[in-house]
């Protein structure tokens, strides 16, 4: 029997900007621009990896596609000035690889450019185009990442610090709970629980592209927590038990070194 669970606020609050960035970005299309030599897909797309998790992962996303498309339709635009272009694809391939890695571009970037490459060299029509389909194909992408960037931070907007701060407090509630009950039921699902909590936080540290105020000792204190639930057993022998002492006491004391830290 498959059970549905109901969807969060979250969840809601992401299909609306969305169905309202559709709708706008729909609106300018058939509006302005019918009949243009890119389907309006390639719009609806951008406004699709616009909203995503939060809003800088959105701008990072973005980013990513825009310099991606027009990276890899660069070199395969190039690439048709020399002949057919079915022989190219694998040259563009490393170029996308080579050049890219040289000029920092990230692995989203890099994977961007070659599937616009691909489309550029393996689809008659994209290559009858060529540079046009190429600069179409970014400013659509452009215009509907504007538009779901643009909403996203209009309706609903929230803020990545304090998303952290809120992760992490979570995460600190839970080892607390577990520094009180060192031995507890079902530590599988408690486990997964923990790395859980652990990746939010991590997630939203990557995001930002900062250093948590309490990242040093928190990660100790994951790792105890980790160890303590990997100890708990129905009978543990005295080594066990040592090792269970031992872990939650190092637990306790990074998580009073957290408590002891200013909020931000």
């Amino acid at each position: 029997m498959v059970v549905f669970q109901a969807l969060t606020r979250s969840q809601w609050q992401g299909s609306a900007r969305i169905a309202i960035a559709t709708l706008i970005t729909g609106a300018i299309v058939f509006r302005w621009a019918a009949g243009s030599s890119v389907d309006i897909w390639y719009a609806l797309y951008g406004v699709a990896r616009s909203n995503l998790a939060n809003e800088e992962l959105s701008i990072r996303v973005g980013r990513e596609r825009l310099l991606g498309t027009a990276f890899g339709g660069v070199i395969a635009a190039l690439l048709l000035l020399v002949g057919n272009p079915w022989l190219w694809v694998g040259l563009a391939y490393l170029l996308v690889e080579l050049l890219g890695s040289q000029l920092g571009l990230s692995r989203g970037s890099r994977t961007n450019a070659m599937v616009a490459a691909v489309m550029v060299l393996m689809v008659p029509n994209n290559s009858a185009e060529g540079f046009n389909y190429v600069l179409y194909r970014t400013l659509w992408h452009g215009l509907g990442l504007g538009i779901g960037m643009a909403v996203e931070h209009l309706f609903w907007p929230s803020n990545a610090n304090q998303r952290l701060r809120q992760s992490e407090q979570r995460l600190i509630a839970f080892l607390k709970d577990l520094f009180l009950n060192p031995n507890p039921s079902g530590d599988a699902q408690q486990s997964r629980q923990l790395v859980q909590l652990y990746r939010g936080v991590r997630e939203l540290q990557a995001t930002l592209e900062t250093t948590a105020r309490s990242q040093g000792p928190l990660d100790h204190a994951v790792v105890h927590g980790a160890a303590l639930l990997r100890q708990s057993n129905a009978s543990p022998g005295p080594l066990e038990q040592q090792c269970q002492q031992l872990d939650r006491e190092a637990l306790g004391a990074h998580l009073a070194v957290l408590e002891a830290k200013p909020q931000p």
